[in-house]
């Protein structure tokens, strides 16, 4: 057994908190509709980007012996961000629209 999966599953988490804050309100008034476009490039580069540490922390784990080296298998646990990546832009389109209906747009 090891923490693989914490490691994968607590990266995607991550994302997911950033995706939130940066849907958060803002002053900067948004034009209706452009949650989903501007959450699809946020979820795109944050499920993108998260990959990198993805392989630091997986590699990491490893090397300190709390994982097991799957070998290629490895390459499994990189890519949950990834696959988080129509979460986060549902998560962003949602939170954008409440807050813009907040303030009353």
């Amino acid at each position: 057994m090891g923490y693989a999966d914490v490691i994968a599953w607590s990266v995607a988490i991550f994302g997911g908190l950033v995706v939130l804050l940066a849907a958060m309100p803002t002053k900067v008034p948004r034009t209706p509709g452009s949650g989903i476009a501007t959450g699809f490039v946020v979820a795109s580069s944050v499920g993108l980007f998260l990959v990198v540490p993805a392989v630091f922390l997986n590699s990491s784990c490893i090397e300190f012996g709390w994982c097991v080296s799957r070998g290629d298998g490895n390459m499994s646990f990189w890519f949950h961000s990834v696959f988080a990546i129509p979460i986060y832009w549902f998560v962003f389109a949602a939170v954008s629209t409440m807050s813009g209906e907040l303030r009353g747009e």
